[in-house]
């Protein structure tokens, strides 16, 4: 569902950028900072992310009709990504990141 989360993320990951002292600024790097920017902006879960007034008009109309029809289901994302994500255990998320990501911090690199 599009929410003001995802559509301020840019601005919001740089204030947060802004808000980090200057040797965490310096060991991530700008070309780390770039490169996660832009694979969320390519990520499904914002492609894929529903206008959140179809879901309104989809619990309006089963709050008020007599015999609703349509049924308000979760997006795939939380039958295929998140649920499955909450149970596996975090170290193994770690590695799976590790191993996805192509660009390094600064300091990993040197």
């Amino acid at each position: 569902m599009r929410t003001p989360i995802l559509e301020q993320h840019s601005q919001s990951a740089h204030d947060v950028k802004a808000q980090l002292p200057f040797d965490v600024q310096e060991r991530s790097g700008d070309e780390f900072f770039q490169h996660y920017l832009e694979s969320a902006k390519l990520s499904n879960i914002y492609k894929y992310a529903e206008e959140s007034i179809n879901l309104v008009r989809t619990l309006q109309h089963a709050v008020e009709s007599r015999a609703p029809r349509i049924l308000c289901w979760p997006g795939w994302q939380s039958k295929f990504l998140f649920f499955p994500l909450s149970i596996v255990s975090t170290s193994f998320i770690d590695h799976c990141y590790e191993k996805a990501v192509s660009v390094l911090t600064a300091d990993v690199k040197k």
